[in-house]
């Protein structure tokens, strides 16, 4: 058994009047009740409705589907970074709804490079991710 500075004991198994008591936390104040993280923070601010006005009428939408909105209409207006990231956001989240709604309308040559297409899109957004 070889000693340590803290007077014997083996690494990571202090003398045992060094060691936490039974019921006695090693972290008293720990995390603050109520300290709220990053993401939870995120969905709220985007859950708060705003007034908007559309078609002579204003109305309450919340932040996230305003800001869809705004995107759609740059992307139209021909803003090609809003253009293609509206069509990511397709890709990323209706891909198998447009999968199955055109396969019957393309031919099966078509279906291969649009799957290829699809595959390798979606492999250079996961290693950007990464």
């Amino acid at each position: 058994m070889t000693s340590n500075i803290n007077g014997g004991g083996h690494h990571g198994h202090p003398p045992k009047k060094f060691q936490f008591q039974k019921g006695v936390s090693g972290n008293p104040r720990g995390r603050p009740k109520g300290t709220r993280n990053l993401r939870t923070d995120l969905a709220e601010e985007l859950a708060e409705k705003i007034p908007i006005r559309e078609d002579g009428r204003t109305r309450r939408i919340s932040k996230q589907r305003a800001m869809i909105k705004g995107a759609v209409a740059k992307a139209i207006q021909g803003d090609q970074r809003a253009l293609s990231n509206i069509i990511a956001l397709q890709l990323r989240f209706f891909a198998d709804e447009m999968a199955n709604d055109n396969q019957a309308a393309t031919s099966p040559q078509d279906r291969a490079i649009l799957d290829d297409f699809l595959r390798r899109y979606l492999e250079r957004q996961a290693n950007k991710d990464k």
